[in-house]
């Protein structure tokens, strides 16, 4: 019970509203589809009523309805579901004004007139075809009333004068379209006005109701929106989307005193000594009349909407102004920067507020037309109507489920894992008497401003970054007070951790570590190389040279003393000098193969395309073939490759050269087996005959036996014979892969 009131929720039929004393049916509401102010459903199971008077009801399948149970500050009359429908032709209101008799006279977008009295109720309606015959649609701009009492109507099809609710128009056949247009009047003095038009300005005589010939060269061919004339007897013009131009009129002149450049239309204004303050599509303009400074209120400073249509002064507070606009109807107090807005829960039926209709009654009421019928303000009324803001934080859900289990209670602070960083939640002004007051929010971190919202708002954050966020939110007006409705902690994954750097900058440093040390010993290695192939080298080059002093020296010194004797007996003893010579001729040819074999062991396979195998051949069909020795030679095909340091190609083949040249001079052989294939640890060298053997001491004692030796233990090889007496002899050497290897 409320104020004598009790309120009955049924279970089908809605709600009832009973008066306690007479036990009578004050009133009964229930679910009506189409209409946006009635309850939400029929079946009601819960009634509450909290301290601001807020009646709330809890319905099955359809939420919660509320409503404020104070006494209305307004109320909306000739709307489209009102019971006066059929007396108008459109809820839609353009113009309003009252005349000094007390009539209110209304025009709809239709061009019809609805005359009312105090009451509000219709005593006289217009029809467009009452004021012009011809015209099939009138759009009423703005009213005037003359000096005389008579009404003047400034509409798009030119100026009408109405007297006892007959009309006349005041035009000339020279006018164009644009000119008829009338936007809007002012008086200059007491017998000559302006009006305003699509097309300039033209002169109109106030006396004699008619419009002047005399061309009107202020602001010629411009698209007056509107104008007026202030208290300072300044003229105040605004082009279409132009700004505002000041003129000072004296004697008959008009004197520009400044501009205010912005494309802006103004709809209405409010004048003080010093200032005056316009409704425009932009916000409230300021001005300082003397200075000509502008300042400009939009939404950025908590207005609902900026564009304005009104700004009506109240006179029970100081420094309030009633503005109409697309969202509703507000107050704005332009000493204290206070806004107040008002809805629905006010007595307000429609929210859009998109023209020039609004008076200010001589009973104190403020009128306003809407899209959807008149609405009236009552500005006593506002004594019960102290508001207590507040916002709440509900339904807040991370990836589309419940954030509770996501709070840290010590931190007082959500903290969600960086992959399930999508954030949705609801605010709601719970406490505002009018929900259609707007919510600023946002999210620091995030957003630079604050987002406007509808009441109650729905707000959804996808994939925030890595970081700490706060939730801020704030109503109009509340511009030093942002109340912090959550703090949300986005948590990195484990590789984001302070430890995991440490452990990649670890690992960094480890690797860098383990590159730098294979790179050194790379490096090394390489210089190691160097070094030991320049040690080969310098080995190589004594190693040539001794081989050319002992070899080719010796040789060539027999030449030299073969020749020497060949040419000493050439007259004496013929055939001494021809066994000189013969000994030449062999000393000579030995020489070549020498060199040639030198030659080649310096040569790899790819420089030379004689390869061991062709050399042993070469040799077998020199020695073996003449004496009808049978062989078979077996090299393996990767010999040539991997066997390129000169010393050890040089000795192999000279081991194999000595032994085939034993089966040739000693062996008696008839067949002999010549092989050079790789085992799991060497190279086998192998030379096998059936001759008829050699003995120990030839074994012990042999030059080219020892010589093979010799060479064997150069290359840190094994040498070994093996010879049974007319079975013939093996001959094996077994050269370490790691010799060759490493001389690859």
């Amino acid at each position: 019970m409320e104020n004598d009131r009790i309120f009955v929720g049924t279970e089908s039929k809605g709600l009832f509203i009973f008066d306690s004393k007479s036990q009578q049916q004050i009133a009964r509401y229930s679910s009506i589809k189409t209409q946006t102010n009635t309850i939400g459903g029929d079946y009601i199971i819960s009634l509450y009523i909290d301290h601001q008077k807020n009646l709330w009801c809890g319905l099955v399948g359809n939420g919660i309805s509320y409503c404020n149970l104070n006494e209305k500050i307004g109320k909306t009359i000739y709307t489209s579901g009102s019971s006066n429908e059929k007396k108008l032709m459109s809820h839609n209101f353009v113009a309003f004004k009252e005349f000094a008799n007390g009539e209110l006279w209304a025009a709809d977008i239709n061009g019809h007139i609805s005359v009312l009295d105090q009451k509000y109720d219709i005593i006289q309606s217009i029809k467009p075809e009452q004021i012009d015959k011809t015209q099939q649609h009138i759009f009423i701009q703005e009213f005037q009333q003359t000096k005389d009492g008579q009404k003047l109507l400034m509409t798009d099809k030119g100026v009408y004068i109405s007297d006892n609710f007959r009309f006349y128009k005041i035009t000339k056949p020279y006018l164009t379209e644009n000119q008829k247009y009338g936007q809007g009047m002012v008086g200059l003095d007491d017998t000559l006005g302006l009006i305003a038009t699509r097309d300039g300005m033209l002169y109109f005589h106030l006396k004699k109701k008619e419009i002047i010939d005399k061309p009107c060269l202020l602001e010629k061919g411009s698209n007056i929106y509107s104008m007026f004339k202030g208290e300072d007897n300044h003229l105040y013009v605004n082009p279409f989307f132009n700004g505002l131009v000041v003129y000072k009129y004296e004697q008959g002149h008009f004197v520009l005193k400044y501009k205010i450049n912005d494309d802006f239309n103004i709809n209405d204004r409010y004048e003080s000594k010093d200032t005056i303050i316009l409704a425009t599509t932009k916000g409230i303009l300021i001005i300082n009349k003397k200075q000509g400074q502008s300042t400009i209120v939009d939404e950025s400073a908590g207005l609902p909407n900026q564009n304005l249509y009104s700004v009506l002064p109240d006179k029970t507070e100081k420094g309030n102004l009633w503005c109409s606009s697309n969202r509703g109807i507000f107050k704005y107090n332009f000493i204290n920067k206070n806004i107040d807005t008002y809805g629905l829960n006010d007595g307000i039926n429609a929210l859009e507020f998109n023209s020039q209709a609004m008076a200010i009654r001589q009973n104190g009421d403020f009128v306003f037309g809407s899209t959807d019928g008149i609405t009236i303000i009552y500005p006593e009324r506002m004594i019960f109507h102290k508001k207590n803001s507040d916002i709440l934080l509900y339904n807040f859900r991370i990836n589309n489920h419940s954030a509770a289990s996501y709070y840290d209670t010590s931190l007082h602070r959500y903290k969600i894992p960086f992959h399930e960083n999508d954030v949705s939640f609801s605010l709601i002004n719970i406490n505002f008497p009018n929900s259609n007051t707007p919510i600023y929010y946002r999210i620091t971190g995030i957003d630079r401003r604050f987002f406007e919202s509808k009441n109650p708002a729905d707000i959804r954050y996808s994939d925030l970054p890595i970081g700490e966020y706060t939730l801020e939110a704030k109503l109009p007006g509340q511009d030093d007070f942002c109340k912090t409705l959550a703090k949300i902690t986005i948590l990195a994954p484990w590789y984001r951790k302070w430890w995991a750097y440490i452990l990649f900058l670890t690992a960094a440093g480890v690797i860098i570590g383990v590159i730098l040390r294979l790179y050194i010993n790379n490096k090394l290695d390489r210089q190691k190389s160097f070094i030991e192939n320049q040690k080969a080298l310098e080995k190589e080059r004594q190693r040539i040279s001794s081989d050319l002093h002992d070899d080719i020296g010796s040789t060539l010194s027999s030449i030299s003393v073969y020749s020497e004797l060949a040419d000493k007996y050439y007259h004496t003893f013929p055939e001494k000098s021809r066994e000189m010579v013969q000994k030449i001729s062999y000393q000579t040819q030995n020489l070549m193969e020498r060199m040639s074999d030198m030659i080649w062991s310096l040569k790899t396979a790819s420089q030379e395309k004689i390869s061991i195998k062709s050399k042993i051949q070469d040799h077998c069909r020199d020695l073996l073939n003449v004496r009808n020795i049978d062989y078979d030679i077996s090299v393996d095909e990767n010999v040539d490759r991997h066997l390129t340091e000169p010393g050890l190609r040089k000795n192999l083949l000279l081991i194999l050269k000595e032994a085939i040249h034993n089966i040739a001079k000693h062996s008696k052989a008839d067949k002999a087996h010549i092989s050079v294939t790789f085992g799991d640890h060497c190279l086998i060298v192998a030379v096998k005959d059936n001759g008829i053997g050699i003995s120990n001491h030839d074994i012990q004692n042999g030059k080219g036996l020892s010589d093979m030796k010799k060479r064997a233990e150069d290359m840190r090889a094994t040498f070994s014979i093996e010879s049974v007496s007319g079975k013939g002899t093996n001959i094996c050497c077994f050269i370490p892969i790691g010799i060759i290897r490493f001389n690859r």
